[in-house]
């Protein structure tokens, strides 16, 4: 906040904030601050009325109050009304955490169960009775370190996922349901489907239909920079593509839709496209970073 108060925000980072689901409320406050004006106050004046009372041995340090304290008293200030705003007056409605394009974020539940956001994804809970009815909506990505206590309940608009403390990835996109177990054990129920999963094992719902997966190390790939996907549409690892990295992919003049199969990193576009797209001999594409735009062609 700091920083989107000093103006030194980069444009992607300013962009990130824009369309951040609180950007309207700080922008709001942002407005209001600067209606205030500081209390006149003549230091000169001061100081020489201060010396005729204070000893002779005393000495005297001239405060002085820049612009970096004034941006540090506003954040202070803006930080105060958006707790105050969220635990007072609303302390009753749902806390949504929520991230954007090519930004991940971290939030500790109540609980101090630990949630990590993957881009473009959200988590809605209530503080209220926490500790006796721990659930929670995601939608998109996440993964959850889940403290012992009470049933703990993730739920998505495909199906719900319940675990008593545990570690896990659930993935909810392109009316896909993906969970990973890495600790304990966890039950998932989508539909007329229903499964355990322990550590190791993981489960993919689509349409109906559920099929095995096989999960590896301690936490999926993302955390640490590498998306992984398996017999997924091209277009599908594409989408995460632009999502992770925060480009526009265009696909309009592709004829195909091929399987993908692997991995990818996400600290690089030009090392991702390459990765993913180089294995296809009859695709091309262009990368245009001034417009953050990936063209996917078939070749002719």
């Amino acid at each position: 906040m700091a920083r989107w108060l000093s103006d030194e925000l980069t444009p992607e980072e300013l962009q990130a904030f824009e369309q951040s689901k609180d950007f309207e409320k700080f922008l709001k406050i942002k407005e209001t601050l600067n209606e205030v004006r500081p209390l006149e106050f003549d230091t000169d004046k001061e100081l020489a009325a201060l010396r005729e009372h204070q000893q002779p041995e005393t000495p005297i340090r001239k405060l002085s109050f820049g612009r970096q304290w004034l941006v540090a008293a506003s954040v202070i200030f803006i930080a105060g009304i958006f707790l105050v705003y969220q635990i007072g007056s609303r302390s009753n409605e749902p806390i949504t955490t929520q991230t954007a394009v090519a930004i991940k974020s971290s939030l500790e539940l109540p609980d101090g169960s630990q949630v990590k956001l993957n881009s473009e994804s959200s988590v809605s809970y209530k503080r209220k009775g926490w500790s006796e009815n721990r659930v929670l909506q995601l939608s998109g990505e996440a993964f959850f370190e889940v403290k012992k206590g009470e049933r703990f309940e993730v739920e998505t608009s495909l199906g719900t996922v319940e675990v008593l403390g545990t570690s896990f990835n659930i993935r909810e996109r392109n009316n896909k349901l993906e969970v990973a177990c890495y600790t304990g054990r966890v039950r998932v129920a989508s539909g007329q489907n229903e499964v355990i999963l322990t550590p190791g094992e993981g489960i993919r719902i689509e349409e109906g239909v559920s099929l095995p997966m096989q999960v590896s190390g301690a936490g999926p790939g993302w955390l640490t920079g590498v998306m992984s996907f398996v017999n997924v549409p091209l277009t599908e690892a594409l989408e995460e593509l632009g999502r992770q990295l925060g480009y526009h992919i265009n696909t309009e003049d592709l004829d195909i839709d091929p399987i993908y199969n692997g991995d990818f990193p996400t600290h690089s576009v030009e090392s991702a496209a390459s990765v993913i797209l180089d294995a296809f001999d009859d695709i091309d594409y262009t990368i245009d970073k001034d417009h953050k735009l990936i063209t996917v062609t078939s070749i002719k």
